[in-house]
């Protein structure tokens, strides 16, 4: 395995273009009211999502930080939140850690949790959108810690796990859809990462699939570029718990490793891909880690 040199980052939300330096936004130099951010998304209004372990969900626009939580006057009660995702007409998908899953469209919030599911919706880390989710007709993909994957397309709902023996692990920790390009074709596949391997689904069976042959590692992050792999010719990017940077072109993997000798422990958490294709990796105990294609 080579070695990857990293980048130690003690900050609570940044930006960074090249050439400039970095800007750190926190509670005490800013109105942000959370220093710990889960997730964010950036709308296609210029305005910014924020899910947080503390303070709900956060909208940041024009200048103003707007909060939604249980001291907020609305139908959104969560303070813990973990994922955000949008769909094409607009509806926003919410996952929290304890109140269930949230759906925002047009200014009103609907809750689905255990009352009115009768499904368990708790520890819910990860969201994913099939052919747009529910609100377009397709699937919206819920991976959570301890009690699986749900799909669900706006009135039903599929369990994914360990106990009903359908997915090996009942811990997900990353859900990524793989689309065709070609529209006549009208192909997906579902990936998903777990603490017992990585596998797909291609709408009727889960298949494992072995990282450079090894079996059951534990998957925390997994990104494509350019499309990914089964449809075209892209890359997919893979994270691991034991500090692996993974990277499969379609027929054979490249292995990197974050984790030291004296720090076996580090894991990738996160990958994310800016504009030029640079890899932006999250580590639990080495910071933040980047990779331009060449140059580690």
């Amino acid at each position: 395995m080579k070695k990857m040199r990293t980048f130690l980052l003690i900050l609570t939300v940044c930006s960074l273009t090249f050439g400039q330096s970095w800007r750190n936004l926190n509670t005490s130099n800013s109105d942000l009211p959370s220093n710990a951010i889960l997730d964010i998304l950036f709308d296609d209004d210029g305005s910014i999502w924020y899910c947080t372990q503390d303070k709900g969900l956060v909208h940041y626009q024009n200048g103003q930080y707007t909060a939604y939580n249980s001291q907020s006057s609305d139908d959104f009660s969560a303070d813990f939140v973990n994922a955000i995702v949008k769909s094409p007409d607009g509806g926003y998908w919410i996952a929290t850690e304890y109140d269930g899953l949230y759906h925002l469209n047009n200014g009103q919030w609907t809750q689905y949790n255990s009352q009115n599911t009768g499904k368990d919706l708790k520890y819910l880390r990860v969201l994913a959108l099939q052919n747009g989710g529910p609100d377009n007709g397709g699937l919206l993909w819920i991976g959570a810690w301890s009690k699986g994957l749900f799909s669900f397309d706006g009135q039903n709902w599929q369990e994914y796990n360990f106990w009903n023996g359908t997915l090996p692990s009942s811990n997900v920790f990353a859900v990524v859809i793989e689309t065709n390009p070609d529209p006549a074709k009208n192909e997906s596949t579902v990936w998903v990462g777990t603490s017992n391997g990585l596998y797909r689904f291609d709408g009727s069976a889960w298949q494992e699939f072995p990282i450079n042959g090894e079996q059951g590692e534990w998957v925390n992050a997994i990104a494509l570029e350019n499309g990914g792999t089964l449809y075209t010719s892209g890359k997919m990017y893979l994270g691991t718990e034991s500090g692996g940077f993974c990277i499969y072109d379609g027929s054979s993997w490249e292995i990197f490793n974050l984790a030291d000798p004296w720090n076996p422990n580090t894991s990738v958490t996160h990958i994310a891909l800016d504009v030029d294709n640079v890899k932006w990796l999250a580590t639990d105990e080495q910071g933040l880690a980047m990779y331009d294609g060449s140059q580690l």
